[in-house]
């Protein structure tokens, strides 16, 4: 497995330019919500869009896979809503019925 900050180190905006990469697909090893919340902010700022979540619960542990699309021009000079680690989770509550569960155990543990 690979944590948050080996990840930024590999997900340079140069380097994901250069092989014209236009999709994140990632899962921490470790998921707490600062980690994460690093890892967010990083790729928002280099143009990333948060564009799905998903969690679960095994072994003790919870895992958040989460992808990113690189924004379009147009969408660049928006302003751009910062999406934190679980809003996509927290805002499906009827379509992840059973995700969203996870999620709230997972809030509930980090709190």
């Amino acid at each position: 497995g690979m944590g948050v900050h080996s990840m930024m180190n590999i997900l340079n905006l140069e380097s994901l330019t250069k092989i014209e990469c236009e999709q994140i697909i990632v899962q921490p090893t470790n998921s707490r919500p600062q980690h994460l919340l690093l890892l967010y902010k990083r790729l928002f700022e280099d143009g990333w869009r948060l564009e799905e979540e998903c969690i679960e619960f095994m072994d003790q542990r919870w895992y958040i896979t989460s992808s990113f699309v690189l924004k379009k021009e147009e969408e660049k000079e928006e302003e751009g809503v910062f999406l934190l680690p679980g809003d996509y989770l927290s805002s499906k509550k009827k379509e992840k019925d059973e995700q969203f569960k996870i999620y709230k155990e997972y809030v509930k543990h980090h709190v």
